[in-house]
């Protein structure tokens, strides 16, 4: 087994996307989402990938470099696949895996992929303490957040920074090419809260960037979080309105 750095990604509304579409839209779309991942890692030290289905799985050595990889991988993927309607949420974790051509198991796969399966978004999450994330805190990286789950504890983890659209555009993205039928009626629990989750989160990073830019002093720090929930930030601005 190898100790190295894994990132485990599930495509959300696959499963409606194969029943929505016929035969030729479906390996269409399956072609591009295999095109997807091949383009994400390129040039990226990546050493090791296995793809199932709506599930991928994909390994970086157990360096600083592997873990830069596999952010910079995951960036590439969220901000890509979501202008082609592909919403993934992932994880990534440290820790002994076994790779060959048949099969891929370990500890940091199991962590991977409960951590990505427990998300109620669209975005990615690095597990608590992940060893080797200190050095590399940025607000165009990586950046404390407390990530939405559908159950548990609220925590602050490490989560990678990438670019969502607005909401309009994010709602028209997360139920387009066969993800939803025409005219269907959309659930919360299907498509709102990942919307509206997804949305909160980039507000939050909006509006912590524009701190930042004005240049005072102590700057926020990307390993810290400010406020309770993301929406005590916001509201500031709001404070600021009221008479």
């Amino acid at each position: 087994m190898e100790e190295m750095y894994c990132y485990v990604g599930d495509l959300l509304g696959f499963q409606n996307t194969i029943l929505n579409l016929d035969e030729n839209e479906q390996e269409k779309r399956v072609t591009e989402w295999i095109q997807l991942i091949d383009e994400c890692k390129k040039d990226l030290p990546i050493t090791r990938s296995h793809y199932v289905s709506d599930t991928i799985f994909i390994g970086a050595e157990g360096n600083k470099d592997g873990l830069d990889a596999l952010l910079n991988f995951s960036k590439n993927l969220l901000e890509k696949g979501i202008i082609n309607s592909f919403l993934l949420r992932g994880a990534i974790t440290f820790g002994k895996i076994h790779w060959d051509s048949r099969i891929t198991f370990g500890a940091a796969i199991v962590k991977a992929y409960n951590l990505a399966n427990n998300q109620n978004w669209i975005g990615t999450v690095c597990e608590l303490n992940l060893p080797g994330i200190g050095s590399l805190w940025d607000f165009n990286k990586v950046f404390v957040y407390p990530a939405p789950l559908k159950r548990g504890y609220i925590k602050l983890l490490p989560v990678v920074s990438w670019c969502v659209p607005l909401t309009k555009d994010l709602a028209r993205m997360s139920t387009d090419r066969g993800l939803t039928k025409p005219k269907e009626f959309l659930k919360w629990e299907k498509v709102g809260d990942k919307i509206q989750n997804t949305r909160l989160y980039s507000i939050y990073l909006t509006k912590i960037k524009a701190v930042e830019a004005e240049k005072l002093s102590p700057k926020p720090n990307p390993g810290q979080f400010y406020g309770i929930l993301p929406t005590e930030l916001a509201e500031m601005d709001i404070r600021k309105m009221e008479p």
